[in-house]
């Protein structure tokens, strides 16, 4: 009876026993996938990063629209980068390079810049253009625009970075922008016409009032 009772007694140690191990094994593999799965993401966004940084290195821009489609009865707009080779921004067409919507950022750097000053954040871009700050595609663009790492951008890094904005697809905003830097030109080539008038006026009155 009692070797009976030995018996039950250790088999159900030994059963307990086991299921702690079981139990603990199943947590340490959970762990471990868990972790593949955050290492391989952050691998296959590094990669993403490192393959358009190469493509921009030889030569081909890159260019990431805001594409917006209706997913589950909600619309989505993230950034999908496309590679650019000898063609411009505007070349980009629906169908060849890109789906869904293309969702154009307004041209103005007071759009973005919402604090004033002078400089655009992570932050301030992320709600601008309705993302939050941990998203990847967000990150990406980001970065790509930020050509020194300093977290911000400043008006030559968004204008020059990978963004797709009105003036880039509107036919009217180039026309408008053309005009204003036309306008600018114009205006600087007065400036200085009237000040070679003016200095040529002066240097006469300074030679005849020494003659």
């Amino acid at each position: 009876m009692k070797l009976h009772n030995s018996i039950l007694i250790g088999a159900t140690l030994l059963v307990c026993c086991q299921s702690a191990f079981l139990g603990s094994l199943w947590q340490d593999l959970g762990r471990e996938f868990t972790n593949m799965g955050k290492n391989m993401a952050k691998d296959l966004i590094n990669v993403g990063l490192k393959a358009v940084n190469q493509t921009m290195n030889i030569g081909c821009r890159t260019a990431c629209p805001r594409l917006c489609e209706d997913k589950v009865g909600m619309y989505f707009c993230p950034f999908v980068c496309v590679p650019l080779c000898n063609r411009g921004k505007r070349s980009i067409r629906k169908g060849s390079d890109y789906r869904g919507h293309l969702m154009p950022m307004p041209n103005k750097f007071s759009a973005y810049d919402l604090n004033d000053d002078g400089v655009v954040s992570l932050k301030e871009f992320a709600f601008v253009t309705g993302h939050t700050m941990d998203q990847a595609d967000l990150k990406t663009v980001f970065q790509l625009a930020d050509r020194n790492g300093d977290n911000i951008l400043t008006s030559g890094e968004l204008y020059g970075g990978p963004f797709v904005f009105e003036m880039d697809v509107n036919d009217n905003d180039y026309q408008y922008c053309q005009y204003i830097v036309n306008r600018r030109t114009k205006s600087v080539q007065q400036q200085h016409s009237q000040s070679v008038k003016t200095k040529a006026i002066n240097l006469k009155k300074d030679i005849t009032n020494k003659l």
